[in-house]
């Protein structure tokens, strides 16, 4: 067999072991990075349903895409908001994900499940005002997650959805709005932790 052949041969296999071996590493680091994840989740999901109570804002730093560009503009770099109709349900308006589209409500654990932070917040709100919000947002269910500029009173995104429920019951959130400039959207909107900025709400949980 030539000189060159071999040589050829021999470095075609020294490679294929190198790179055998770094997607091994890259393997082993993602399935470490999975793992780490599901453990804290299960610490939060603990937490979470220790400290819940019914009408506390449930706040999360998810882990897709759109989750990553509003973080990036938020303040506090929370993505997401939801109302807590209990410890082991969520309502929420959020766009189209693995659990529907929209005004929606789904257990807790789902909820953290695309999570890779969280925190929860309340209001000193009385039991009568914590049970007519609750209904005035189930009323709501099904309804078209919308994140417009073009119309305020035609949105119904996290917070907006939210502050809605609040107005509903003669509670006027006053919430800071924020800028955004994108190729896809542009206009100003009420970000998680505008909620975060109200004197009147307090931090029970963060983790």
């Amino acid at each position: 067999m030539p000189k060159l052949i071999k040589l050829t041969l021999f470095f075609s296999t020294i490679l294929a072991l190198i790179l055998g071996l770094i997607f091994l590493i890259n393997y082993e680091k993602k399935q470490n990075k999975i793992k780490a994840l599901h453990t804290k989740q299960a610490q939060m999901l603990k937490l979470t349903k220790e400290n819940l109570q019914k009408g506390d804002l449930v706040f999360r730093v998810g882990l897709d895409s759109d989750s990553a560009i509003i973080s990036a503009f938020d303040e506090k770099g929370w993505s997401h908001v939801g109302f807590a109709l209990s410890s082991e349900q969520i309502i929420h308006s959020a766009p189209k994900d693995e659990f529907g589209n929209g005004v929606i409500s789904i257990s807790t654990q789902d909820f953290i499940k695309g999570a890779k932070k969280i925190a929860i917040a309340r209001y000193e709100l009385s039991g009568e005002q914590i049970e007519q919000i609750s209904q005035n947002l189930k009323a709501k269910l099904g309804q078209e997650f919308i994140l417009s500029a073009d119309d305020e009173n035609a949105q119904n995104y996290c917070t907006s959805f939210l502050q809605a429920g609040f107005a509903s019951v003669g509670l006027e959130l006053k919430l800071p709005k924020k800028q955004i400039n994108l190729p896809f959207i542009k206009g100003t909107f009420i970000l998680p932790s505008a909620f975060l900025s109200d004197k009147n709400i307090k931090i029970i949980m963060e983790f």
